[in-house]
């Protein structure tokens, strides 16, 4: 290879490199609002907020035509529209009791994520695949994971955060299966709390 060749491939070589590690930006924060909580997320690319006041729901797109053609086609079932992440203000943690009634001593993790799945209608006959400690903006918390105890599927998964008095949760829909799985993770690593008060949040 002669000097001439050399440099071609090697500038050819540096250009390939250098568009292996250009990456797609990342779409914007979006901030939300959950009863006391104001949160920015980075939100999956075409993923709808829904806000019912005390919770808000983050549900994937409808399929598209070609996406139901090919579904139709291949006579399968898909879960990928279902897919869908909720967020919640549990109230105040002192609360955080069976009778709902305040407590003496504010509830500690993990009896307070214990008590948050069962608000949660979590079905205790599940099996616990982990449990965790968890820390988002500073504020500490436990993150669970749970399957079908019987044939280990439909995992989801569950952040408990204490925020400011409150509890916070992130919890991910069964029903979505793994696209509720991916818009839970893209949740949870995004997850910052902000100041509450002054303007109203913003929804992309």
């Amino acid at each position: 290879m002669n000097i001439g060749s050399a440099v071609v491939f090697a500038a050819a070589l540096a250009a390939a490199v250098g568009a292996c590690k250009r990456q797609e930006p990342l779409p914007p924060l979006s901030e939300i609002s959950v009863g006391n909580h104001r949160v920015a997320v980075r939100l999956p690319p075409g993923w709808k907020v829904f806000d019912y006041g005390q919770h808000v729901l983050v549900k994937a797109p409808p399929l598209t035509d070609a996406e139901q053609r090919a579904i139709d086609y291949s006579g399968k079932l898909s879960s990928k529209s279902l897919g869908a992440v909720r967020l919640h203000d549990m109230g105040p943690v002192n609360r955080m009791t069976v009778t709902g009634r305040l407590a003496e001593t504010t509830p500690a993790f993990p009896e307070l994520a214990d008590r948050a799945l069962q608000l949660l209608d979590h079905d205790q006959r599940r099996y616990i695949e982990y449990r965790k400690w968890a820390s988002v903006s500073g504020r500490e918390g436990e993150e669970v994971g749970t399957w079908q105890r019987q044939i280990h599927t439909a995992p989801r998964r569950f952040l408990f955060i204490a925020n400011d008095g409150n509890l916070f949760a992130v919890s991910s829909e069964s029903l979505g299966g793994d696209e509720s799985l991916e818009g839970y993770a893209a949740i949870r690593s995004s997850l910052q709390f902000l100041p509450t008060g002054g303007a109203d949040a913003v929804r992309r």
